[in-house]
């Protein structure tokens, strides 16, 4: 985790700086958008690469629910709020990323966090279609 740090921190560096030399520049929620995923995605890969067999399928899975659910949840809840009358429904246009998806991104990020860490802690593991447990047993 600790060597992505520094790469958010340039890139939060240089959006500031192309954001004042563009003519228009890009809001702060698209910036802490793409920070938050650049801590949520790996850790979300490793958990899903631990837990398919197919690199593929763990690279789709981890799409999907590292990018694609959190916009899912934010179209959810602002349907609910339309629905239901809440005056202050979160402004999100279409399915683009903004600062509402970013603690629903996060939160996912946790999830598979504790549960990898359950996992390489206590174990099974699946290698090669053989199931191996944290002491070397099979």
């Amino acid at each position: 985790m600790g060597q992505f740090l520094p790469t958010i921190g340039l890139l939060l560096i240089v959006w500031a700086y192309f954001s004042t030399i563009l003519p228009q520049g890009t809001g702060v929620g698209v910036i802490l958008y793409f920070a938050a995923t650049f801590l949520s995605v790996p850790v979300v890969g490793l958990y899903f690469s631990l837990g398919c067999r197919n690199f593929l399928v763990a690279f789709l899975v981890t799409l999907a629910v590292s990018l694609g659910l959190p916009m899912i949840m934010v179209a959810i809840i602002r349907f609910a709020c339309l629905v239901y009358g809440v005056a202050d429904a979160p402004e999100v246009e279409a399915m683009r990323p903004s600062v509402v998806a970013v603690p629903g991104q996060l939160l996912l990020a946790l999830v598979c966090w504790h549960r990898l860490y359950r996992r390489l802690k206590n174990g099974p593991f699946l290698w090669s279609g053989v199931r191996v447990t944290s002491d070397g047993q099979q």
